[in-house]
C-alpha cells in the first residue's frame, strides 16, 4: 500500500478508535460502526492473499501418480486451528501430501503445510498419517486454505475468503483430484455470533461448495474455544448444521480438549493437543461407514 493511503487509512482508524464518524464528500454522515465494518473489508480485501507458500527444499511429486480408490483428498478450512497454527512440532508423515492452491502443484507434506496461515504445525498431517495407520487409506492428500482468524462471514459468498474455495477446487479438478472429505473447524471468532445467523450463513457456504461442484462429505467440527469459556449455544448450532443439513456430519467437539492442559496459549494446541485434536478427527471420521475405500 502505498505511504499516502496508509496515512489515510491511519487517521480514519483514528476516528474510529475516538467513536467519531467521517462526512463523505456528499455530506452523508457515517458513524463509527458503520466506518468500522467498512474499514475491516477494506483491510481484508488490500491484504495480498495469505498463506505459506514457501517451496523451497519441498518435494514435488506428480498430482496424477496419487489419484486411486485408496487416496482421500481433505479439504481443510476454517481458522487457526485449521492452519498452521498449533505448536511446531513435525512428525513423520509418509504416504501424506500437500495440495498447494497457490501454485497448483502437489508435494510430499512437511509443516507448516502450504495454502494455510501460520508457520507452525496443523492438525493435518497427523491426522494424514492416523488414517493411513488406521488401514482406512493408503495416501492421505491435503488441500488446507484456512486463515487465522477468520469469522464465518469472510468464507460466505460476497466474503473475501470464498474465492479461496473456488481456487483450491479449480485446482484441485486440473490436477485430476476429487476432494474426498472437507473438513471445516471454525467458530472461536464467532463465539458471540447469534447462533441462528452461523447456521444461515454455514448454509450459504455450503450451498456454494455444492454449485462449485464439490460434493464429498462436509464434516462441522464443534469448536468455540479460544482463551474463553467458548459457547454451548455455538456447540448446539454446530451440532445442528451437521444433523439436518444434506451432506453434512459432525466433526469431533474439539473444545473437549483442555486449555491448560493441551493448548499452549489457552487457544492453540501443543504438540500433545495436536496429537489428542488428530485423535477426535481420526474417531470422528472413523464413525462413518462411508470412511475408507470400498
Amino acid at each position: 500500500m502505498h505511504r499516502r493511503a496508509r496515512v489515510a487509512l491511519a487517521c480514519l482508524c483514528l476516528a474510529v478508535a475516538w467513536g467519531h464518524g467521517v462526512v463523505s464528500h456528499d455530506k452523508r454522515w457515517f458513524p463509527a460502526p458503520q466506518l468500522e465494518r467498512a474499514l475491516r473489508q477494506a483491510q481484508w480485501r488490500l491484504r495480498p492473499e495469505r498463506g505459506f507458500r514457501d517451496t523451497t527444499g519441498r518435494v514435488a511429486v506428480d498430482c496424477g501418480g496419487l489419484r486411486g480408490a485408496r487416496t482421500a483428498v481433505l479439504l481443510t478450512l476454517g481458522q487457526s486451528n485449521a492452519a498452521n497454527e498449533g505448536e511446531f512440532s513435525p512428525v513423520d508423515a509418509p504416504g501424506v501430501f500437500n495440495f498447494n492452491f497457490f501454485d497448483g502443484r502437489c508435494y510430499e507434506a512437511r509443516d507448516p503445510l502450504l495454502g494455510t496461515t501460520g508457520n507452525g504445525s496443523p492438525v493435518w498431517t497427523r491426522l494424514g498419517r492416523d488414517l493411513i495407520a488406521a488401514g482406512l487409506f493408503d495416501r492421505v492428500v491435503v488441500a488446507p486454505i484456512a486463515v487465522g482468524g477468520s469469522g464465518i462471514r469472510r468464507w460466505v459468498p460476497g466474503g473475501d475468503l470464498h474465492p479461496r474455495i473456488g481456487r483450491v477446487q479449480a485446482g484441485l479438478e486440473a490436477a485430476g483430484l476429487r476432494a474426498t472429505h472437507v473438513l471445516w473447524h471454525q467458530g472461536e471468532s464467532d463465539v458471540r455470533r447469534d447462533p441462528a445467523l452461523y447456521e444461515s450463513q454455514f448454509a450459504a457456504i455450503l450451498a456454494a461448495v455444492r454449485d462449485l461442484g464439490i460434493d464429498a462429505p462436509v464434516y462441522v467440527a464443534q469448536a468455540t474455544l479460544c482463551g474463553n469459556q467458548g459457547s454451548e449455544a455455538l456447540r448446539a448450532a454446530q451440532r445442528r448444521i451437521a444433523d439436518t443439513l444434506p451432506g453434512v456430519r459432525r466433526g469431533p467437539n474439539t473444545d473437549t480438549i483442555d486449555r491448560f492442559a493441551w493448548r499452549r496459549d489457552l487457544c492453540h494446541f501443543s504438540a500433545a493437543g495436536l496429537d489428542r485434536h488428530a485423535t477426535l478427527w481420526l474417531a470422528a471420521l472413523r464413525s462413518r461407514t462411508d470412511v475408507g475405500p470400498p
